[in-house]
């Protein structure tokens, strides 16, 4: 007879997707970001009740993706890992343009679908579907930094993220 600390009569596991950009991935953060953070934080809760609640936290960021490019690789993730909680952390690459004045990478009308059909791929699956807002940048110190003109200004842009969640 298997001892240990398992009870798999009562287990009750939980798979929770995050995706979005460098910053759910943690990038040039010294403890590895939210997500990070998060997945210690259900791992410890996961060891405190002895294995009865079990989380598996996914972190499928990726530094400098836009919802274009969420999407050309979202259904595979979604289906291998099947998440019941679905968290999307995206949106600030998309608002943002390569020079002063430019366009955006991603056009608000395509930003917009976007989410839409994220938001409904993801609720095909998961119990609950979760959106972070968009990330507030100061545009000096990210030019200062990068030695690049920027600008993350895309007019409506978390109103339009609201709406398209709603």
């Amino acid at each position: 007879m298997r001892t240990g600390p398992f009870k798999p009569n009562t287990m009750t596991t939980k798979n929770i997707c995050i995706w979005g950009d460098s910053i759910a991935y943690g990038a040039w953060d010294e403890e590895g970001g939210w997500a990070d953070r998060l997945r210690r934080f259900l791992h410890a809760r996961t060891l405190a009740s002895r294995f009865e609640e079990y989380y598996w936290v996914y972190n499928l960021g990726v530094p400098g993706e836009t919802t274009d490019d969420l999407l050309k690789r979202f259904a595979p993730e979604h289906a291998a890992r099947e998440p019941h909680i679905a968290l999307f952390a995206v949106g600030i690459n998309d608002s943002s343009h390569r020079e002063k004045g430019g366009t955006p990478r991603v056009p608000i009308e395509r930003f917009r679908e976007n989410i839409s059909e994220l938001l409904n791929q993801a609720k095909k699956g998961a119990e609950a579907v979760v959106c972070i807002g968009l990330t507030t940048i100061d545009e000096d110190a990210v030019a200062a930094e990068a030695g690049i003109a920027c600008d993350f200004r895309h007019e409506g842009s978390l109103a339009s993220f609201g709406e398209a969640t709603a």
